[in-house]
């Protein structure tokens, strides 16, 4: 009886299989925002720069 309810259940592995893949993917997904992110403010401060260079007074 025990052998029939080992064949018969459900294994864990496929579960915490695409659980890995999905925290592994929004660690990732957090990772690209937050480079993202850096580009965005360093373009930003670039452009203020440039624009404090190239005052018309």
């Amino acid at each position: 009886m025990a052998t029939d309810q080992l064949l018969t259940s459900p294994t864990p592995t496929p579960g915490i299989f695409i659980m890995f893949l999905a925290l592994c993917e929004m660690l990732f997904a957090r990772t690209r925002f937050l480079l993202m992110s850096v580009v965005l403010a360093l373009m930003s401060l670039l452009v203020v720069i440039i624009s404090g260079l190239t005052d018309w007074t």
